[in-house]
């Protein structure tokens, strides 16, 4: 039986778009506690067209699919579900009965009217008493940004933040030492390799590859560096360069 044009055309809005399946692939082991999270630039390892990812990326917001979080230079992509998840199992387990009515209106109402990254204090007042943006502070899902205003935000943020830089300090420390200030990818995975053999063996010793890399991958931490503009990434043949950009 021959399906109408209309028929055809809401199968289509059914599938998911680049940016939502680059999103669902980059995120596997990209965990922040329960939490799916990237960063807007990783999106780019795998969408070679910018403006694409930046348009679909708002359409995802608008449609309440994927939230764009401030995290100062960086901007972080969670999914909404997983993020109004988070704070429903936060409400759930919380002992104390005003705690969980505030979060759990934080997380139905100011979610779902509030999709940008930052909310006013007015647009609070209006949805819930001024005094409940402290517990809302404390429990670390507003963060002050200026003025009367706040940045959405979750536990555990600030360090997965801290995490990425980490890894990147170190492979840039690695490619600086080289001669031509140059390294091969294979290179920076057998570094972090041997990093690891080495632990076993040393009470104490300075941040190293494998710690910093041993959540989220080696080959994370490259596309994640390559990706935030700190190097760039020359294939020579089957090899991969990393060159400092300066």
């Amino acid at each position: 039986m021959k399906r109408s044009r209309e028929e055809e055309a809401k199968d289509v809005d059914l599938l998911p778009n680049d940016t939502i399946v680059g999103f669902n692939l980059l995120s596997r082991s990209s965990l922040v506690g329960e939490m799916r999270a990237i960063m807007r630039h990783h999106l780019y390892s795998v969408i070679e067209n910018r403006s694409i990812v930046d348009q679909q990326l708002f359409e995802c917001r608008d449609e309440g699919l994927l939230r764009i979080l401030d995290a100062g230079i960086e901007e972080i992509i969670v999914k909404e579900s997983d993020f109004r998840k988070n704070i429903l199992i936060r409400a759930t387990n919380s002992e104390d009965s005003e705690t969980k009515l505030i979060l759990r209106m934080f997380a139905n109402d100011v979610l779902k009217a509030e999709k940008g990254k930052y909310v006013d204090q007015n647009v609070l007042n209006e949805m819930l008493p001024s005094k409940w943006c402290s517990v809302l502070s404390i429990t670390g899902y507003l963060t002050k940004h200026r003025g009367d205003s706040y940045c959405f935000a979750f536990h555990g943020l600030c360090t997965y933040v801290s995490e990425l830089h980490d890894c990147r300090k170190l492979i840039l420390e690695t490619l600086h030492r080289k001669r031509n200030k140059e390294i091969s990818t294979t290179e920076i995975k057998r570094v972090a390799s041997n990093n690891n053999k080495k632990i076993a063996n040393t009470k104490s010793r300075k941040p190293n590859l494998a710690d910093a890399s041993r959540r989220l991958g080696i080959d994370f931490h490259i596309m994640d560096l390559v990706e935030s503009g700190n190097v760039r990434c020359i294939d020579i043949g089957n090899v991969h360069i990393l060159k400092n950009v300066t």
